[in-house]
């Protein structure tokens, strides 16, 4: 939707304040986090039987994807939004 650093920009700029990259970190980390529990759990009450919601279901082709930002969080995978092809 809108480059990062121009979200920033723009934040810091209607805020008044800069924005602390420390605890941006941190608050993607803990979103990328809740969201992985929220799936974990939706799983297992469908595998269970206890949801025949199949929106439930479908959280196990997204996980990885939230695995992989949470691994980038930690500094376990090279950043995805700065990745290129010479990195392999």
């Amino acid at each position: 939707m809108v480059p990062r650093d121009s979200f920033l920009s723009m934040y810091e700029k209607s805020g008044g304040f800069p924005v602390d990259e420390d605890r941006l970190a941190f608050y993607d980390l803990l979103s990328a986090v809740k969201m992985a529990c929220v799936m974990l759990t939706g799983l297992r009450a469908f595998a269970d039987g206890r949801t025949g919601d199949t929106r439930m279901a479908i959280f196990d082709h997204q996980l990885s994807g939230v695995q992989m930002i949470i691994a980038e969080s930690l500094g376990l995978v090279p950043s995805l939004t700065t990745w290129s092809p010479e990195d392999a």
